[in-house]
């Protein structure tokens, strides 16, 4: 029996509502305090969502993307609207602004988020030059180093804030239950398979989680396996130790990191909770009852970071985590027989990806393509000419380019939902 390996990208939780990356700038400028909202939304433990810290660090990062993206015209209006409140007075002090942290003039930022919206900007391109200055350790115009680094941590913890929010909201979906169920059912019947993700969203994590406990037998306990040394919050056996413990497992690797992951930048250790976003307590650490238990121990100085993989075109995967992380994703995918991708547009800049896999995929390998009815060329056909089509780039050219040497290459074009209704009909589990 072979080996299949899956691989999710982001269309495979924005079936489910979680914005995908060319969405969350959008999102960040655009979401409002939700009254009701404690971080109890689906399978989830309480949080609170720190509104007031994520709206301070939004200001920070409007202020980066005005400065240095927008048009003339913004930037004289957005000067204008501050002119006689702002106290800065040399490179180094931006987050002591009075502008960022006082409420009252919060109506105005409301006018200056709508204006940030329109700018046209990657998260890319903020993300890798925001990298670049920090690499080389210089000014940036008038931003220190420093600054940098503080901008960059608020638009992390500003997506962190909206994928722990998109979260939240989130109800009980009957598709994504299946899916985990029917993964747990077939792990339960030692069927050989993994998942790669690349998503930063917990939403098939925890799923997994609840299904694995839900379909764990008497004698046989079925865990959720991250694939790395990790130390659970809520004291599940780490993930490098179950199946020496006599466990059986889903391997869930997600090459990006993801918001229940922290890291104590003293000691490394990697803490997880399968059950909530944690990554969100970094908004507010200072309050935080989430603590490094070894550093505490020894009464040793900590901070415990969020673990995101940015998307960046300076990805740095040297952390001996991700080292781990991307070491048995090269093993899995190197035994796979079978590899299906959901949801994934296989962008060009996922360079790191594309070298993984020409460097891991047996030649025979049968490679199956899972997308959206909107990304298959015959949708365009009678909308558009040849030409246009072909202008549109769509992820179809990008996989043949890729895997031109690999006969066995099919794509479906019904979705993640058509997909598993379909496998799950099928399925004798």
């Amino acid at each position: 029996m072979g080996k299949t390996v899956y691989i999710f990208g982001a269309g495979a939780s924005i079936a489910a509502g979680i914005p995908i990356q060319n969405q969350l700038l959008a999102k960040i400028f655009t979401s409002v305090k939700n009254e009701s909202a404690d971080g109890s939304g689906f399978l989830e433990e309480p949080v609170r969502l720190p509104f007031t810290e994520f709206n301070k660090y939004r200001k920070y990062l409007a202020d980066f993307i005005i400065n240095y993206f927008g048009d003339f015209d913004l930037q004289e209006s957005y000067k204008n609207i501050f002119s006689d409140q702002r106290k800065r007075i040399s490179a180094g002090d931006l987050e002591e602004e009075t502008i960022f942290k006082d409420d009252e003039y919060d109506d105005k930022w409301e006018e200056i988020f709508v204006e940030v919206k329109k700018i046209n900007i990657s998260l890319e391109n903020i993300f890798t030059i925001l990298d670049k200055v920090i690499l080389s350790n210089k000014f940036f115009g008038h931003e220190s180093e420093k600054d940098i680094k503080y901008i960059q941590e608020a638009l992390n913890k500003c997506i962190i804030y909206i994928l722990t929010d998109g979260m939240d909201k989130y109800s009980e979906d009957q598709l994504y239950k299946k899916i985990a169920n029917y993964f747990s059912k077939k792990r339960m019947k030692d069927e050989d398979f993994s998942l790669i993700s690349l998503n930063w969203d917990t939403l098939l994590d925890k799923y997994l989680n609840n299904s694995a406990h839900i379909n764990s037998e008497d004698d046989e306990d079925l865990k959720l396996d991250y694939c790395l040394y990790n130390y659970d919050l809520n004291g599940e056996v780490p993930s490098i130790q179950l199946r020496s413990s006599g466990f059986k497992n889903i391997k869930l690797i997600k090459l990006h990191g993801s918001t229940n992951w922290l890291i104590c930048n003293n000691c490394g250790r990697l803490y997880t909770n399968y059950s909530s976003d944690i990554s969100i307590s970094t908004l507010n650490q200072e309050n935080s009852e989430i603590k490094c238990d070894y550093c505490e121990s020894i009464e040793r100085n900590y901070k415990l970071l969020s673990s995101l993989v940015t998307p960046t075109f300076l990805k740095d995967f040297e952390s001996i985590h991700y080292k781990t992380i991307w070491h048995n994703a090269h093993l899995e995918l190197s035994e796979a027989t079978d590899i299906i991708f959901i949801g994934y547009s296989f962008p060009e800049a996922d360079f790191e990806l594309r070298y993984l896999l020409k460097k891991s995929l047996q030649k025979n390998a049968k490679i199956k393509v899972v997308l959206h009815e909107s990304d298959d060329p015959e949708f365009y056909k009678d909308r558009a000419n040849q030409s246009l089509i072909d202008k549109l780039n769509l992820p179809q050219k990008r996989y043949q380019s890729f895997f031109n040497n690999h006969i066995k290459l099919e794509f479906d074009y019904r979705g993640i939902e058509g997909y598993f209704d379909d496998l799950i009909d099928k399925s004798i589990i």
